[in-house]
């Protein structure tokens, strides 16, 4: 028997950044299905967990096919380009175990319309919100919550420094600076308890997350995103879910 892959084993043949970060959160939000224990782990153990997991999970004897057939029901809901997307990124790690599946099953896996785009918009609802939130990570989390509870477009929440938050305010307020916004007039905006608490959560956590990150950004950036909230883009956030 060859040896198994696990995730970070998988991953380490990609040498672009983002490919590596699409991959991993399609992978950790797969073994997050198996294993609700992954769950209670932070950001600092998730990776470590992750790797035992699933190199375990792929030395199993069970019915690979059972298992990626529950989790195309679990992201039913997405769009079809991100169903196959997601569906394509297990495919090739249970490929890389050397775990294969004929093209009937992969093709009805992905079904029909996955290169479609869905054009019908849907405004999740609180219970909605609150499954989704289960199972990204703590930057993620946050973003998400202060848009639902501020009604910040996303391009706005991005560009937000640190002095722009005011936490003391009852309930707490954010600053948009004209240069934020579409219409390019300031405003201000509110903030849930909830989302306040997980935003001061997010903010002790955010120094060790930059230092992460600074490894592998140029300096004009790191320097850029030293002051902002939320140190990524609107687009690395889509991604990530």
């Amino acid at each position: 028997m060859t040896d198994k892959w696990s995730v970070e084993d998988f991953l380490s043949q990609y040498n672009s950044k983002n490919t590596r970060g699409v991959y991993r959160s399609t992978l950790t939000g797969y073994f997050k299905l198996f294993y609700p224990e992954l769950q209670k782990h932070s950001l600092k153990t998730l990776d470590k967990e992750l790797v035992e997991i699933s190199l375990n999970y792929v030395k199993q004897d069970r019915d690979f096919r059972k298992d990626l057939m529950r989790y195309r029901k679990h992201i039913s809901q997405l769009a079809p380009k991100t169903i196959a997307t997601k569906l394509a990124v297990l495919i090739r790690y249970f490929e890389s175990n050397e775990i294969t599946f004929n093209k009937n099953f992969t093709r009805n896996l992905k079904g029909r319309g996955a290169t479609e785009a869905i054009s019908k918009e849907h405004v999740p609802d609180k219970t909605e919100i609150a499954r989704i939130l289960e199972y990204i990570s703590i930057q993620a989390k946050t973003l998400t919550l202060v848009l639902a509870s501020s009604g910040m477009r996303i391009g706005e929440a991005v560009k937000l420094r640190l002095d722009d938050l005011d936490l003391s305010h009852e309930p707490a307020r954010i600053n948009l600076r004209s240069e934020y916004t579409k219409t390019k007039r300031s405003r201000h905006v509110f903030i849930s308890t909830e989302a306040k608490e997980v935003l001061a959560e997010w903010l002790e956590y955010r120094p060790r997350y930059i230092e992460k990150i600074n490894n592998f950004i140029d300096e004009a950036k790191a320097k850029d995103y030293s002051q902002r909230v939320f140190p990524y883009t609107a687009s690395s956030f889509r991604i990530s879910q």
